[in-house]
């Protein structure tokens, strides 16, 4: 087999490793059964010495009670005596029973003993050494599921230092510059994380980043495998909750596959052609892929969002900010194939989000309409030089302590991830969330709870009409349109009233009747009216 190792050799390797039914590790159970066996078999013979000593050490005043109570019941002492006759018996047919099951487990110690000797000395070393190919730089798919199969027999301490050298010596072959050697190594690695599970998977990154460094193709290479893997667990099918640990770890290799000097040469058309890796991006399939596996829990969902938050301030520029646009996309459509999301902990995040980026959202825009009231009074002001440039002043530096004091904010803000001039991307992606949940359902039931949980969100939808993205706008008023039908929310009726006067406002602003944002306006009117009694339109 060192040789010339044939695939019928190997296939028929994997197929005893499939069948294989040894205990390599059987010496604690095995000893522990042995005892729970033995106490079973001595049982009753303690339980039928236990009256009889309980007799003997009666007190004299119950000896004629005793005589008595024997006299009416000799059938009974009997029978007692026939039990212990009978329990003896028992005993010394048992004794041999019970020697035979203790040879038995010794037996099974020693094979268990032999097969582990045989696995470890024998069978590891052959399947590390024939992995790979090494004049052809190709792995063998057969062996490495082997080796994966015998290394999940063996106890943890031999897996522990097993595992990572199989898998670093298929990463290595990631480093190729054969396109074939590379597709090939990853196939492999594929099956191998698919063997071993999706718990697994961050041991596998870990080694993938420790292999292929972060910067040539190889960058290209790390977040292309990184996205394969996801994928292949993902549609094996997993549990919410078994990509959590994982999920810190793929982060920064998807945020290096956007931006930075990885991204660049995506976009360079030249180096991207020579590598299959470097022509396409994965990292927003992967991304979706992460939102729809992880546990829906705040935690988790910052951690996820912070990718974005980090990158707000930066979003000045079109190519970031339509690139955080297409994450967020991709996120809200992993949530809503989220099995974990529930109307409790969906709505509580909502009401959270939202109230955090509309509070940025109004400082915001209270600040630029103060700036142009201060704009608009130097030009209304005297006509006198002196005056304007007096008046000038004032403003100025009333505008720079004003600023400094909005900067402060703004730089807390940028601290904890939340850049304030763009945070309507984070107010359209909870939007985007909230009407997908209403479509699907996941809102839409008349429990009072669910309800009451539900009714603090129309607040924040009528404060969501009077943003300046379009968007977030559209998106507030097809949630109102769903929500103002039902009549069990108590926040109805007022949420109606004001949402007509920022409908009224709207109007005014739109070029005219079959602009997108009149239709959604006209829609969510029409709502009110015939769902809402009491809403009385603004005259």
């Amino acid at each position: 087999m060192t040789q010339n190792p044939k695939k019928q050799v190997i296939r028929a390797a994997c197929a005893i490793l499939d069948a294989f039914h040894f205990l390599v590790d059987v010496a604690a159970p095995v000893q522990l059964d042995m005892q729970q066996q033995q106490g079973q078999h001595h049982q009753p013979t303690a339980g039928t010495q236990s009256p009889a000593a309980a007799t003997g050490t009666a007190a004299p005043g119950d000896a004629a009670a005793a005589t008595a109570a024997e006299q009416e019941r000799p059938v009974d002492n009997q029978s007692n005596g026939e039990a212990d006759v009978a329990a003896e018996v028992d005993t010394a047919t048992a004794a041999p029973a019970v020697n035979a099951i203790a040879q038995s487990n010794v037996d099974a110690l020693a094979i268990a003993a032999a097969a582990r000797d045989v696995l470890l000395r024998h069978v590891l070393p052959v399947l590390q050494s024939q992995l790979v190919v090494d004049d052809k730089e190709v792995a063998r798919a057969p062996v490495a599921l082997a080796l994966v199969k015998l290394i999940k027999l063996l106890p943890p301490e031999v897996e522990r230092v097993s595992l990572p050298r199989a898998l670093t010596s298929i990463a290595n072959l990631l480093r190729s510059r054969l396109q074939s050697s590379r597709d090939a190594a990853r196939a492999v690695l594929i099956d191998m994380s698919l063997e071993l599970g999706p718990e697994y998977l961050p041991t596998i990154i870990n080694v993938l980043r420790a292999v292929l460094p972060d910067k040539g193709f190889t960058a290209h290479v790390l977040g292309f495998t990184a996205a394969a893997l996801l994928e292949a667990h993902v549609a094996a099918g997993i549990t919410p909750g078994q990509l959590d640990e994982a999920m810190e770890l793929l982060l920064p290799t998807l945020e290096g596959d956007l931006f930075g000097q990885v991204s660049e040469a995506k976009e360079a058309t030249a180096f991207a052609s020579k590598y299959k890796e470097a022509k396409c991006c994965r990292a927003y399939e992967a991304y979706q892929h992460l939102a729809a596996a992880i546990t829906f829990q705040p935690s988790n969902i910052d951690q996820l969002i912070q990718l974005v938050k980090a990158k707000l301030p930066a979003a000045t520029s079109p190519t970031v900010r339509s690139k955080l646009e297409q994450l967020l996309a991709a996120a809200a459509r992993g949530l809503g194939q989220n099995p974990s999301v529930t109307a409790e902990g969906l709505t509580q995040w909502l009401r959270e989000q939202l109230d955090m980026c509309l509070r940025v959202e109004e400082a915001a825009r209270a600040k630029a309409k103060a700036a142009v009231g201060a704009a608009t009074a130097v030009d209304r002001g005297s006509s006198s030089k002196k005056q304007r440039a007096d008046t000038a002043t004032a403003v100025n530096c009333n505008a720079a302590a004003a600023a400094d004091t909005n900067d402060t904010t703004a730089a807390a803000e940028s601290a904890g991830g939340d850049g304030p001039a763009h945070m309507y991307l984070l107010c359209h992606f909870c939007l985007t969330v909230m009407n997908g949940a209403l479509k699907r359902g996941v809102l839409s039931s008349r429990d009072p709870g669910t309800l009451a949980q539900i009714n603090p969100l129309l607040a924040l939808l009528v404060r969501c009409l009077y943003g300046r993205h379009l968007g977030s706008v559209q998106a507030a008023l097809k949630a109102l349109a769903l929500l103002i039908g039902v009549q069990s929310l108590p926040g109805v009726p007022t949420a109606a009233a004001s949402a007509g006067r920022a409908l009224s406002k709207l109007l005014q602003k739109v070029p005219d009747a079959g602009h997108p944002l009149a239709q959604d306006c006209f829609k969510l009117l029409g709502a009110m009216l015939r769902d809402c009694p009491t809403y009385t339109p603004p005259t």
